[in-house]
């Protein structure tokens, strides 16, 4: 079926699992819509190991950003593999540029999120969509990262996960879903 007023650029369709897949015909990018939960889809030639990768130490997983359509943040990751352990590094950052008053209710948003029970969940997935990993991240055990201007700029969190080379090597990506209480996000009024 094609993306209604997309003038033939984008075309979706249901995956079965509760996904809607959306691929731009003309660059190849494709979206996975869970929800309001929406992630990058890697094209099927990017998500199979080359022979030169497969077992290789150095292989990491490209994590693309995830966003939460009803919240102003945007979720980042990157994995590396060590000692029978996936390293994971996950940060929570503004969803676009701010400017200083919308930093100010972003902050303020990001302060009473963090003092609730707010969380997300990272499944990690193998390139058929398979979990593989879990790790549920409060944000109220985030770090805050604070920027140049002194004020918070991100939350940051790192943790490991005990796996096996080959199962880390199987990750092709990851979902990004939350629970706990989120309150509804008010934009600074426009001027």
């Amino acid at each position: 079926m094609s993306c209604t007023g997309c003038d033939g650029v984008y075309t979706s369709t249901a995956d079965g699992n509760g996904n809607v897949i959306v691929v731009n015909r003309f660059t190849g990018d494709a979206r996975r819509i869970h929800g309001d939960i929406v992630s990058e889809v890697k094209p099927p030639s990017a998500s199979a190991p080359s022979a030169a990768n497969q077992g290789a130490v150095n292989h990491a997983p490209t994590l693309y950003p995830q966003v939460i359509f009803t919240q102003p943040l945007e979720v980042h990751a990157m994995t590396r593999f060590r000692e029978d352990k996936m390293f994971v590094r996950v940060s929570i950052e503004p969803k676009t540029k701010l400017t200083d008053p919308e930093w100010e209710t972003w902050r303020a948003h990001v302060s009473a999120l963090q003092h609730g029970n707010a969380a997300i969940s990272l499944q990690f997935t193998d390139n058929a969509g398979f979990n593989i990993a879990n790790e549920r991240v409060p944000l109220s055990s985030m770090i805050q990262e604070i920027g140049l201007d002194n004020k918070l700029a991100n939350l940051d969190q790192q943790f490991s996960l005990p796996m096996t080379q080959a199962t880390y090597d199987a990750i092709d990506g990851w979902n990004v879903t939350w629970d706990g209480y989120w309150p509804t996000y008010a934009p600074p009024p426009a001027k």
